[in-house]
């Protein structure tokens, strides 16, 4: 194990030490936190951060790609489900 640790840093690769980057996908700045929550996953608690890009046109652009996509996701679920109810109706035939 100690190998292994002194091989990383020797490398650079020691992630423990490193800031976390979180770049905006469309114009490369780096993306801030907007708000941070806490939910329950069953028994679990998890910490959940919204990040947006400091660019507010930038931003915009990227709610609404993310929204097209939500949608397209939502309808596809739904086209699922009635395929689904179809082959069981014919199922039961």
């Amino acid at each position: 194990m100690v190998v292994l640790e002194s091989l990383l840093e020797r490398e650079g690769l020691n992630k423990m030490d490193k800031k976390h980057s979180n770049p905006c996908y469309r114009c490369g700045n780096q993306r801030i936190v907007s708000k941070t929550w806490k939910e329950g996953v069953g028994i679990n608690q998890v910490d959940v951060t919204l990040t947006v890009c400091p660019n507010p046109e930038c931003q915009k652009t990227v709610n609404k790609e993310l929204n097209a996509v939500h949608k397209k996701t939502v309808m596809m679920a739904q086209k699922k489900e009635e395929r689904l109810m179809i082959r069981r109706r014919k199922k039961s035939l």
